[in-house]
């Protein structure tokens, strides 16, 4: 049997060759990309998964993924052909050559707990790292609750079947918003699309010490009123439909998009128990240059509305992520879509996020994770010291002014349906 070693731990101190553990192998580190990865074990044999297995072991497949998920690799043909070509790589892994059938094989193999306790143990790093941050400015620490569907094809993602012709699954975040340019998830639940957001709230909202902010799909009386008792800070949005009784108004501020600052009583339909908190309505302008009224609801009377307005926009950072994880990882085309390889590529992608997220915090803190990504990207086979060159320099970013309405077509400008004839010749 293959010897089973200890759980995944991550580097972060410079040990002798007897104290390393399954996250400290050595690898050559005068390039970027093969110090990104040195904290990883490669040569990490579980004791089920690896059973009977010669050379592609656990270690190596995580290792083999997790590069071609920084790296964005197209398909499970890209990574064996990169490793073909990559001979640090085959040193470090062990394996001159993989066919692309036993990596797909093996990437359902993957314990999934493992996949956990190694993003879990980056979390725990990422957590010191936000030691001293206070939060968004006069509101302390903030957690924004949302979910992401990950989209499945329509006969081999029949496992996970919602509604006609729809097949996906759910990837629920709470995502700790630590200052302005630092946000990282908190917890994850993973799930079918049948599983409705509010069934898994118990496993995201946990800590009294922080604000929960969510969309208007959380909208659920009975959890506001035992989260008011409890004293767990939320702001969620309201439906146009959600009814409250008003009980007093709040001084409004002036020159001030505040449109209402009231006490309301909500009450259950169906227990009739009731909570008095904050209702707090205020006006935006969307994308499209239309004025909206937006209504959160709060149990927090110890801020002003402007702030409670700026919380709810904080929530936007959440939808950023899902945008990143969708955009620069493999989550928008999956490399196999069996039940437990869609589990393990979705992990797969959280680690990828949380180690870019480390490596900003410790090179280039006032980096975003999408830049501090793409310089990875570009710099993975060079020699590091000029990747440390590059982050030196500063970051030059074009300032966006809120208040531009998009472009509108001009009244006299006509969208034309005739057909184009274009001919080009040598």
């Amino acid at each position: 049997m293959p010897k089973q070693t200890k759980a995944p731990m991550l580097k972060v101190t410079t040990r002798s060759p007897e104290q390393r553990s399954f996250m400290s192998v050595s690898v050559p580190e005068h390039t970027v990309m093969r110090q990104c990865l040195n904290w990883l074990d490669c040569h990490y044999q579980d004791l089920f998964a690896d059973h009977r297995t010669k050379k592609c072991f656990i270690g190596a497949v995580v290792a083999l993924f997790l590069e071609a998920t920084l790296r964005k690799r197209k398909s499970i043909e890209e990574i064996c052909l990169h490793l073909q070509s990559r001979k640090w790589l085959q040193e470090w892994t062990r394996l001159t050559s993989v066919s692309p059938s036993t990596l797909y094989g093996r990437l359902e193999q993957i314990p999934l707990s493992l996949l956990q306790e190694l993003y879990r143990q980056l979390l725990d790093e990422i957590a010191r790292h936000y030691i001293g941050k206070p939060g968004l400015p006069d509101i302390g620490p903030l957690y924004a609750v949302d979910s992401t569907e990950i989209a499945l094809p329509p006969h081999r993602g029949l496992w996970a079947f919602t509604t006609a012709p729809k097949n996906f699954v759910r990837m629920h975040t709470c995502l700790r918003i630590a200052d302005e340019t630092s946000a990282c998830p908190h917890r994850i639940v993973l799930s079918t699309g049948a599983v409705h957001e509010q069934e898994v709230l118990s496993h995201l909202v946990i800590d009294a010490d922080a604000t929960y902010v969510f969309d208007r799909g959380y909208v659920n009386y009975e959890r506001f009123i035992e989260w008011a008792e409890a004293k767990i800070f939320f702001v969620a949005r309201l439906k146009h439909n959600n009814k409250c009784q008003l009980l007093a108004h709040h001084p409004l501020p002036e020159h001030s998009s505040i449109r209402l600052d009231a006490e309301v009583r909500i009450t259950h339909p169906v227990k009739k128990i009731t909570a008095q908190l904050r209702l707090v309505e205020y006006d935006v302008v969307d994308r499209h240059g239309k004025m909206k009224r937006i209504r959160v609801l709060t149990n927090r009377r110890d801020i002003s509305a402007e702030a409670i307005s700026e919380i709810y926009r904080g929530r936007w950072r959440v939808e950023t992520f899902f945008k990143w994880m969708k955009q620069h990882s493999n989550l928008g085309k999956l490399y196999s879509t069996k039940e437990k390889a869609v589990w393990n590529q979705i992990y797969l992608s959280l680690i990828a996020h949380a180690l870019c997220e480390l490596v900003r915090l410790t090179m280039k803190p006032e980096a975003t994770c999408r830049e501090l990504l793409q310089l990875l990207r570009i710099y993975a086979d060079v020699e590091k010291q000029s990747l440390e060159q590059v982050l030196l320099m500063p970051i030059r970013r074009k300032k966006r002014d809120r208040n531009i309405r998009p472009r509108e077509r001009p009244p006299n400008e006509r969208q034309s349906n005739e057909k184009k004839r274009i001919v080009i010749t040598e």
